[in-house]
């Protein structure tokens, strides 16, 4: 009887220990929401069925880096700094988001020498600027990112850590990771390079070209704004008509291929803006007054008749429907001119899908304008070739690469750096046509402008 007690006890007692525990896990459950999730991204981005966030990839190895987001967001990009109100700003594209769901995104950013960071979050319909640490609610839709961020110096490369975060009705929470090496510009032959309060210049002419009559008023170096003391080395003033290029002797080709690599912006225009950036390769400079120097650059205007007025030799054309005032320097070899116009599909519409002019031109003597073969016809194209259309804005950095090689194939591409926007172009030209020698040429940038205008300006240029 004692026994069957003491074993009747202990049970009770047992009953109550779990019926107390039972009662704290109530009470602790009931003090926080128990459908709470969090759920944290070291690992894939796409990892459900049911993808609330997604993001994008890119790999531009000379201009923008590259994102990775298979991991988080894992990012290598160069610092192509702005000097902007005491600081450096680095405004660069960051990736695409597609949202599947209404929610609070921010984010966080750390580094050793980073003052401030915003996300510029924009698509058709909206435009939002995210400081850190604090929240913006987006609905369902794709969203293209962009990175804001402020330096108090240029000592690169240096690490930057952080989070995004994105929250459904404060209860379900995505948290993914950030790291971002920020490293110096890809070296190379820099003809120009005024970034991160460099000033470096090669051997570098100017020839300028204004509404009729040769000028020495430009290419000159500006700042951006009053407020942006940036430099950048101006090809000529918004306005109609007017152009100007930089030319220089290095390096010398060496019969394989050749890279020729600017990267540029503008503060104002007339909408929209025109004409954009030329690259000329393989020129040779004439004998006596033919010769190159500074501000006397023989050549012929490519956009109708003009008078004689030395180094102005007389004008002829236009080339292509659109490519604006382009002077065309005068040289004893033939030489190739890639253009970038963005006024090509967004305000006049060519068939060619795309932003270029491509062209060949051949002095038979300084007399006598040039033969100009206009390739981006003879190809079967019509006009405008290329993958890709945009228009960029006032301060945006565009990197405007393009590579020839020996066997006739030239590559070409545009990348807006503050989007990521792009137009590309891959063609290839017949050996029998043009393939220019081992040796000594001169290459030049050009600015040009037409009816539609800005004033395009280079921050850096090399050549390798």
């Amino acid at each position: 009887m004692h026994n069957a007690l003491c074993v009747n006890s202990g049970r009770r007692l047992g009953i109550t220990v779990i019926f107390l525990i039972f009662l704290l896990l109530i009470l602790i459950l009931s003090s926080q929401p128990i459908s709470d999730v969090l759920y944290f991204y070291k690992g894939k981005i796409n990892v459900s069925n049911t993808i609330v966030l997604s993001a994008s990839n890119f790999n531009s190895p000379y201009c923008l880096g590259s994102m990775n987001v298979d991991y988080g967001f894992y990012r290598t990009l160069y610092a192509y700094t702005i000097e902007e109100h005491g600081y450096y700003v680095l405004n660069q594209t960051f990736t695409t988001l597609k949202l599947n769901a209404k929610g609070n995104l921010s984010f966080s950013l750390r580094g050793n020498t980073l003052a401030n960071a915003f996300l510029y979050i924009y698509n058709s319909n909206n435009s939002f600027l995210l400081p850190e640490d604090k929240e913006l609610l987006l609905y369902p839709g794709v969203y293209n990112v962009s990175e804001v961020l402020y330096f108090n110096s240029t000592k690169f490369p240096q690490t930057l850590n952080g989070q995004l975060n994105f929250s459904i009705n404060n209860a379900v929470y995505y948290v993914y990771s950030i790291e971002e090496n920020v490293i110096p510009p890809p070296t190379g032959n820099y003809i120009l390079n005024l970034f991160d309060g460099q000033s470096v210049f090669g051997y570098i002419l100017y020839q300028g070209y204004l509404l009729g009559e040769p000028t020495n008023s430009y290419p000159a170096l500006k700042s951006l704004q009053f407020l942006i003391p940036q430099p950048y080395l101006m090809f000529q003033t918004a306005q109609f008509f007017v152009s100007g290029l930089v030319i220089t002797n290095e390096p010398r080709y060496n019969g394989n291929s050749i890279t020729v690599q600017v990267i540029g912006t503008f503060s104002e225009g007339y909408y929209p803006y025109a004409d954009g950036f030329t690259i000329g390769l393989f020129l040779t400079p004439g004998k006596g007054k033919y010769s190159y120097s500074n501000f006397s650059i023989p050549y012929y205007y490519g956009h109708g008749s003009v008078n004689r007025s030395f180094p102005q030799l007389g004008g002829f054309g236009p080339v292509s429907p659109i490519q604006g005032a382009l002077i065309f320097p005068y040289s004893t070899t033939p030489y190739l001119i890639v253009q970038w116009d963005p006024y090509w599909q967004t305000g006049y519409k060519g068939y060619g899908g795309g932003q270029f002019n491509v062209f060949i031109v051949s002095y038979s003597s300084p007399n006598k304008p040039p033969e100009v073969i206009n390739y981006t016809a003879t190809t079967g194209y019509t006009i405008g070739i290329g993958n890709g259309v945009f228009q960029p804005s006032p301060y945006d950095l565009i990197c405007f690469r393009v590579t020839y090689f020996s066997n006739g194939t030239i590559i070409a591409k545009v990348i807006d750096l503050n989007t990521g926007q792009s137009d590309s172009l891959v063609i290839n030209i017949p050996t029998s046509l043009f393939q220019p020698s081992p040796g000594s040429y001169w290459t030049f940038v050009e600015g040009s402008t037409g009816v539609y205008y800005a004033n395009w300006g280079i921050i850096s240029w090399s050549i390798s």
